[in-house]
């Protein structure tokens, strides 16, 4: 039987439709966090935990790594292991977000427009930190779901002129954007980009249109063993007005060659299959390794 704050907080994240894998890990590892301090026994069946956090959404490496750091937490040194080790990557999930953030601030020119799809708080977080920088941001409806209007209204609301422009008018609104900027519920080993379904498509027009794709993320959504084509898309049922329910794949994989580069907490970096691997390491050993 799971802890009691944590199967509340992998029920959350399962049926989460706008907020992905940044928001899924931290309430995780926050209610983690919460049962130990209550006395809640985690690392007696850590293989049933890792398991249960997996499986609440398991098109997210940030649960995937999660639950990494409990086996392995538990495995060296029990409960105190964890205890620590989950300090460390609430520090390393907050770090990496202040760096992305200074780093946004370097990258931009002034007067850059920019196109987005769906709704990644990485993305947000780096258009907020830019946003003298901006001249506009196109986002990308990204339907089935809602969240694309829920991101292009926040922006709206910190002052960022903002167009909300319909999937189908990709190609039309494009040639408006100098860059393309994307987050990641998962990045492959090898390259590979899952996130919400219709990023593929996006990065298909980006190429046709000869506009850069830039790949926006923190390590712990790096998977560190599955490749493109391995990690087992999340669907859900959809209400579709005048029509009924239909059931569709909530993410889709863009293959590697799609990406220009990547930012992440590590700095602005070309994309070649390599990438990946590195920087997954450096986040483990920050987390697991330190004292």
């Amino acid at each position: 039987m799971l802890p009691g704050n944590l199967s509340e907080a992998l029920r959350r994240v399962s049926v989460e439709s706008v907020r992905g894998a940044a928001w899924s890990a931290r309430v995780v590892v926050d209610s983690l966090i919460r049962d130990l301090e209550e006395g809640e026994s985690v690392c007696s069946d850590p293989d049933t935990v890792s398991e249960a956090i997996v499986e609440a959404n398991p098109s997210m490496a940030s649960l995937y790594n999660v639950s990494l750091i409990v086996r392995e937490a538990c495995r060296k040194g029990g409960e105190q292991a964890l205890r620590e080790a989950l300090a460390r990557m609430v520090y390393y999930m907050s770090w990496a977000r202040e760096q992305l953030r200074v780093k946004a601030s370097e990258a931009f020119p002034k007067g850059i427009s920019v196109a987005t799809f769906s709704y990644s708080s990485t993305v947000e977080a780096v258009l907020l930190e830019s946003r003298r920088q901006l001249s506009r941001v196109i986002v990308f409806e990204s339907r089935p779901g809602v969240e694309a209007l829920h991101f292009a209204r926040r922006l709206r609301e910190a002052g960022i002129p903002v167009t909300l422009a319909p999937d189908a008018l990709m190609m039309e609104y494009l040639p408006g954007a100098s860059m393309v900027l994307v987050g990641a519920d998962t990045v492959t080993v090898d390259g590979c980009l899952v996130n919400k379904a219709g990023t593929k498509l996006l990065a298909i027009a980006s190429r046709e249109a000869g506009i850069p794709l830039i790949v926006v993320f923190e390590s712990y959504k790096i998977h560190p063993q599955a490749r493109c084509g391995e990690i087992r898309i999340t669907h859900r049922r959809f209400l579709i007005n005048g029509w009924g329910a239909e059931f569709y794949p909530v993410f889709d994989e863009t293959q590697s060659g799609l990406v220009k580069g990547a930012m992440t907490e590590w700095g602005i970096l070309s994309w070649d299959p390599g990438v990946p691997r590195d920087l997954h390491a450096r986040m483990i050993a920050k987390i697991l390794s330190e004292g």
